[in-house]
């Protein structure tokens, strides 16, 4: 019920209990006066009782006449108090609610005004602010909506650079990777085939600390420095070594990274690991050689890296990856880990064969398959065979 509905309601019921009341002390006043004139016809005029008669008829005139203008008065005295609601209550809110209705219509321009008792005033007042703050936040998002829009264009030329490998079509090898961002489109995981020197193949994969734009530049400056050094012909190791130059400028972020270079004419693969997770070289007999670190990872505290050289031939696969598939979790919370993914690789070989291009997507699968969230973390998955 509106408050002009109930105020009115309290009204009537008091109006009509006021002038009940009235009406039924008149009427007994009046039927007192007349049963004492009735006595008084019986006494002597000049008598006590008359007399006393007479004034107790006189007092009854004087109370209707006081209770008339009584109820005369609390009559106007509801009128005042009815325009006076109207006037400094209801109007006031009236108009706050008009002002509440142009804003929620979309007008967020339009000023709430602060008008009425210091109550309503008040409430106007929190209203108006509420108001401009909203118009500070949609500036804001505006402003962040258009600066998306002149920077899709960038985010778009980063994610390409990092997802496209330089030569991976000419390796000679059967290659095939893959690479998921947990956060829109940029990650900090990337990884490169480049061309060497002599008939070689680099295979890289890194992964920069954190997740987005930020961890993307990172990964950004490695790939191109690590795509140079491989184009000059330049080992593992010593790729490693002048990528670390790169982080003594970068504070508080760092970068693991596996750099191989497969050799089909010796039927080798070296490899220098920065802190890595461990790539699996998987025999065609079924064994495996695990390519671990061979030094810290890629930060401002430096550091110094090893290579080491293994035979890669036949049917032989490498799968390099990022944390992103070994620490997915399954329902019971439990990481893939190194062993998990041997079973995923020997499972994914016994339906697929060698052939890398089939490898990666059977693996990646599987691993899908069997976690409870997945991407949630960037992931990064390369998988190279010697039969090619």
């Amino acid at each position: 019920m509106s408050l002009r509905r109930r105020f009115a309601l309290v009204t009537v019921t008091a109006l009509v209990a006021v002038i009940s009341t009235g009406i039924i002390l008149i009427a007994s006043f009046h039927r007192l006066v007349s049963d004492g004139r009735a006595t008084a016809a019986g006494l002597a005029p000049d008598s006590q009782g008359a007399k006393q008669l007479q004034d107790l008829a006189s007092l009854a005139s004087w109370y209707a006449v006081l209770l008339v203008g009584t109820t005369s008065l609390l009559l106007l005295l509801v009128a005042v108090l009815t325009y006076g609601l109207r006037r400094d209550v209801l109007r006031p809110l009236q108009r706050l609610r008009a002002d509440l209705g142009q804003v929620t219509d979309g007008n967020v321009q339009f000023p709430i005004g602060a008008a009425g008792p210091v109550e309503i005033a008040i409430v106007g007042a929190d209203a108006e602010a509420m108001r401009r703050s909203l118009v500070t936040q949609l500036d804001l998002a505006r402003a962040a909506q258009a600066g998306l829009a002149q920077d899709r264009p960038l985010v778009a030329a980063i994610n390409d650079e990092l997802a496209t490998p330089t030569d991976a079509a000419a390796s000679g090898y059967s290659l095939s990777g893959l690479r998921h961002a947990a956060e829109g489109v940029i990650s900090g995981d990337w990884w490169d085939a480049v061309a060497v020197p002599g008939g070689r193949l680099g295979i890289v994969l890194a992964d920069a600390t954190g997740h987005g734009p930020a961890a993307g530049v990172s990964a950004l400056r490695v790939k191109t420095a690590t795509r140079l050094l491989l184009a000059d012909g330049a080992a593992p190791r010593t790729i490693v070594s002048q990528l670390d130059r790169v982080f003594q400028d970068i504070d508080g972020r760092f970068v693991t990274l596996i750099v191989v270079v497969l050799d089909p004419v010796a039927g080798q693969l070296t490899w220098a690991n920065a802190g890595h997770d461990v790539a699996l070289l998987r025999r065609a007999d079924g064994t495996y050689v695990d390519l671990e670190p061979t030094g810290p990872l890629l930060s401002r505290l430096s550091g110094n890296w090893e290579e080491h050289t293994v035979r890669f031939s036949g049917n032989d696969v490498l799968v390099v990856y990022s944390d992103g598939l070994a620490e997915s979790l399954d329902e019971d919370s439990q990481p893939l880990t190194v062993a998990g993914i041997r079973n995923l690789l020997d499972a994914a070989i016994e339906v697929r064969g060698f052939d890398a291009e089939l490898l990666a997507p059977q693996l990646e699968a599987a691993a899908r398959a069997r976690a409870a969230a997945w991407a949630s973390d960037d992931l990064t998955l390369v998988v190279v065979s010697a039969s090619g």
